[in-house]
This record gives structure tokens, sequence and C-alpha cells, in this order.
């Protein structure tokens, strides 16, 4: 055989190689999968878990984007597809980096497809807590033994720092606002696994890193130099658009995650230090209309993305006629949000406040004075007090002065609240269990 015929030979030997290879791929690639396989485990959100559940299911599915409109962004990110299935729920679909194998929060939608209220009683849990397992799982497993049903989890905090990444906001990475605290869409999944309803966190006018990074959106004094309120912190402007738009598109990415609920805090001006010196470059009209404004704006961007919103407000707004000089008029927030969120924790009341020498010492006079209140005051917003389950000052609070405000909003003749613990310790004598 001539040295031309080998060539040949070995030419037709390697595409029949090649052909057979080919063929063998579509076989395994067309093979039929057990329903309840999972398929490439590959990433946190793709862990499907057998979860105990013990309360009534009250999440509707989130959205799940189609292989086909996946496999388009795919293609220009140059990530994978990453999927599961089990025991018959609907497969997930998450963008993961091919490098890290974390998921691209950017690209993930798993926003609600509709609103579905939930009467709410939950607790705060910071991004620092979400991302330590054992922590984090402590909490879920608290909720799961008792009534509770929620969790109001940190997106922003009121440093300006992000929990998870910066879900591409192009403003949060030029300032680095990614603290990687935990990975949100984890902690979603293990939310959803137990049917709590998860509330996106967003504190939106004290964000020190941002007013640090850019004082430009920052509130001055008459020099020109950023203002600081009297523990040091600076503030940005509440007039500014840019601030806005930068906390609408945090709120935007956490609907996107699953959040069913924004929840905006220190969606005020600021309170203390020496605020006659505080200057707004941006300024247009009142405090109050200006936060109403605000939270209008809110709601018209976050209308397609089936979400509830929420405010906090300062506990003594359900009382006083006017907005505290700092933009939280009752009336006004609670006509343009779904849930109003007053703080309404005794030991931030002066001695005297509703007639009641020392309001720390009497939890269910204390709340039960704001809420009825807020009763009276509310324009369509469905009250939903932050309660204190926490020691400021005398007396040591313990389960039976957290059972007290609870009793008092009921009393009221509302429903939800939500627990207060900065260290994300609760007392579960204070809760009923199921």
């Amino acid at each position: 055989m001539s040295n031309s015929q080998k060539k040949v030979f070995i030419v037709i030997i390697i595409g029949i190689l090649a052909v057979l290879a080919i063929l063998c791929l579509l076989v395994i690639n067309n093979r039929k999968h057990d329903p309840n396989e999972v398929i490439i485990p590959l990433t946190p959100i793709a862990k499907l878990q057998n979860a105990q559940v013990t309360k009534t299911a009250m999440a509707n599915e989130p959205l799940v984007p189609t292989r086909a409109s996946a496999a388009l962004e795919l293609m220009a990110t140059g990530s994978q597809i990453v999927t599961s299935k089990l025991n018959g729920q609907k497969e997930r679909i998450a963008t993961v980096s091919p490098n890290t194998g974390v998921p691209i929060t950017s690209q993930i939608d798993n926003r609600p497809k509709s609103l579905v209220p939930v009467e709410v009683k939950g607790l705060y849990m910071t991004g620092w807590i979400a991302g330590i397992p054992s922590r984090r799982n402590k909490l879920i497993s608290l909720i799961d033994r008792t009534e509770l049903n929620a969790v109001v989890l940190d997106v922003k905090d009121d440093e300006g720092q992000l929990t998870g990444d910066d879900m591409g906001i192009t403003l949060a990475q030029q300032i680095k606002a990614s603290y990687h605290k935990a990975n949100l869409p984890d902690v979603l999944e293990a939310f959803r696994q137990h049917n709590i309803y998860p509330i996106a966190r967003i504190v939106c006018f004290k964000d020190t890193l941002l007013a640090m990074k850019r004082p430009d959106l920052a509130v001055k004094t008459s020099n020109g130099n950023v203002w600081r309120d009297r523990r040091g912190a600076p503030w940005v402007d509440p007039y500014n658009q840019e601030v806005w738009k930068y906390n609408i598109d945090i709120a935007k990415a956490a609907a996107r995650l699953g959040f069913r609920e924004i929840q905006f805090d220190y969606v005020r001006f600021v309170s203390d230090g020496n605020i006659a010196t505080a200057i707004y470059p941006n300024k247009t009209g009142s405090k109050e209309d200006n936060i109403l404004n605000f939270l209008n704006y809110a709601k018209k961007e976050l209308a397609p993305y089936n979400v509830f919103i929420s405010a906090d407000v300062f506990g003594l707004t359900t009382s006083v006629p006017d907005d505290l000089q700092i933009g939280q008029k009752f009336e006004k927030v609670s006509s343009s949000v779904n849930y109003i969120c007053p703080m309404v924790y005794p030991s931030h009341y002066y001695p005297g406040t509703y007639g009641i020498a020392n309001p720390n010492a009497n939890p269910y006079d204390t709340v039960h004075n704001s809420m009825i209140r807020a009763v009276k005051k509310t324009r369509g917003a469905i009250i939903r007090p932050w309660l204190q389950d926490f020691s400021l000052g005398a007396p040591i609070y313990t389960a039976t002065h957290v059972i007290a405000q609870k009793k008092a909003v009921y009393a009221a003749g509302l429903k939800e609240w939500i627990l207060w613990n900065p260290q994300n310790k609760y007392q579960e004598g204070a809760l009923a269990h199921e």
C-alpha cells in the first residue's frame, strides 16, 4: 500500500470513529431521565432538599425563565445553565459563573407571578447571620416550631453594604458596595423550602458607603463639606434622583431574586445631630412631599415585579400631626405603600408619652396607644408594627414584655407584627407554638 493510500485509509477510519462518537452522545443525551432525578446539582440554588413542611404553603412558585430565554442570556455571558427537579416540583433554572459555579444573580428572574398577601408574623435577620448556615438554620428552626412565618432580611443595611453581590448594578460596582455576607439565592431557596415569606430590607437615605464614595450625592454643610449626624455618619440627599434610582435598582434586583416584598427603611431625612446646618443640594418642595414622591416612584417602578411595598416609620408618627421634620407624615406614607411599619419600641418613648410615666416598663399601654391612633390615621396601608424583643435600659425585656406588645396589637384590631432584635436573638417563650 502506497503512502498516499495509507493517508486516505487513516482519514476514513478517523471519520468513521467521529461519526460513532456523535451517535453515542446523541443516545446518551436523548435518554429519559427519572422525573425525580437531580440534574447537575452544581450550585446552592440548584440543590433542592426534602424539607419537612410544617406550615401551609403560602407562596406561589416563582417565575422560571424558559430554557430558550435562559440559553440566549448564557450565549452572551459564557455562563452555564443549572437545573434541578425533585419530587415533581417545577424545574428551576439559574445562571452560574463557569469559573466559580456561583449563581450570577443579575441574570436570575424568580419574581413572583402575582401578589399573594400573607398575614405576617416575622423577625429581622442580618446579612451576616444569613451567611452563617448554623445561625440561619437556628432561626429557620424557630420559625418552623412557632407562629412565625416571615423574615425581614437585610439586602442593603444602614452602612450601605449589600448583603450579596452587586447584582449587576453599575453604581454598586463603582462604590464596591457588595460585601458578600451571604449567597442570597441560597438563602432564598432555604426560605422557600420552609415556606418562609421573604421581605427585602433596603435602607435608603442613611448610606454611609454611598455618601463617602460619592460625596456629590451627600447631605452637605454650608461650606460644601459632607454633613454628619451625631454619630459621625454621613447621609445621602433624599431629594437626589440618582439616589432614588440606586435604591430602586436594588429593589428590582431583590424582586428578581425572589423576594416577595420590598421594605424601605430610613426612608426619611436626618433626625439628629446639628440638623440646622444640613443642606440638601437638590431640594425641591417639602420633606413630606419628597418622601411621598419617592414612594410613589418606587410603586410605579416596581409594579411589573409583583412585589408588595412596605415602609418603616418612627413610632411617634402615629400620634403627631406633622412629619416630625423628617418627612414621615403617617397619612402620606400610608397612602403610597401596601404596609406601613411603625417602630413602636416602648424603650424609644419619652416618659409621659400617652400619659405613661415609664413607657418602657408598660409595653402593652405604649403599643396599644400607638396602634389605636395608627388605625385612625392610615390611608389604605395595612399596619404591621415592629415590636421590641431587646432590652434598652430598665427593665430587662422578657417573653412577658413581648407577649404584652403582641396583645396590644391584637386589641387594636390588627393582626401582623415583626420582632426586632439587632443581634437576632429572639425569645421563643413569647411565641405561640404549632
